[in-house]
């Protein structure tokens, strides 16, 4: 009987190793940003799109009701890959950027110097 648990127990560990090697992974590679407000004024809006798109995703990262406040961070977790980035400003400005190479992990400090911070939302998608 030891015997036969033995033969079983070897004979599942190598059906299971081969299934291992042999099946692609499916799961992407996935990137955490840390978004840090360094400027004055807090952040209303965080929309990430794929460059192909020519549309700003509808999507807030921070929701309806939440802003990210100076001094204040947020993790974003997101596939691997390029992306357009926008930021809505309190007072309207806008921070733009164009086929960001995303992966791993990254920190992103946005000071007023990133920003037009001019009120007027920039051109673009």
């Amino acid at each position: 009987m030891k015997r036969i648990l033995y033969f079983l127990c070897i004979a599942m560990s190598c059906a299971l190793l081969t299934s291992a090697i042999t099946t692609p992974s499916i799961r992407k590679r996935e990137s955490k940003i840390k978004i840090v407000n360094k400027s004055d004024l807090a952040i209303d809006h965080i929309y990430f799109s794929a460059p192909d798109k020519n549309t700003w995703d509808e999507d807030d990262i921070l929701g309806d009701d939440e802003v990210l406040e100076p001094n204040e961070s947020i993790v974003v977790l997101m596939e691997c890959g390029n992306w357009d980035v926008k930021l809505i400003l309190e007072d309207g400005g806008t921070c733009l950027g164009y086929d960001e190479h995303i992966c791993g992990s990254e920190v992103w400090e946005i000071t007023n110097a990133d920003c037009n911070g001019d009120g007027k939302e920039d051109e673009g998608k």
